[in-house]
């Protein structure tokens, strides 16, 4: 919330509150995309993606072994890459 005052000083607490709620719906609405991704996908946790809040409607998908550190070598990143590759695939497939 303190993160909207500063980017709206003069906004009302109706308006921030109307933010802070469609902000959680939209991060809601990602946490239901992942867990029908991986609903049916067998995939080991560092590869598995995440969602990490940066603050107030502010998100990032990451490799769960991200968080740990686990970006010790190519083959590693290209799991990673390929990870999200898939995730982006799943997306065509239930919007198409």
């Amino acid at each position: 919330v303190s993160r909207l005052k500063r980017c709206w000083p003069n906004a009302d607490i109706a308006f921030t509150d109307t933010i802070v709620k469609a902000m959680s719906a939209l991060g809601q609405h990602l946490l239901s995309l992942l867990t029908g991704f991986y609903e049916e996908r067998q995939t080991p946790f560092p590869c598995r993606l995440v969602l990490q809040s940066n603050g107030v409607g502010s998100y990032t998908l990451v490799n769960q072994g991200t968080i740990v550190g686990l970006l010790s070598d190519q083959e590693t990143l290209k799991v990673y890459r390929d990870e999200f590759l898939a995730f982006g695939e799943y997306l065509k497939s239930i919007w198409e």
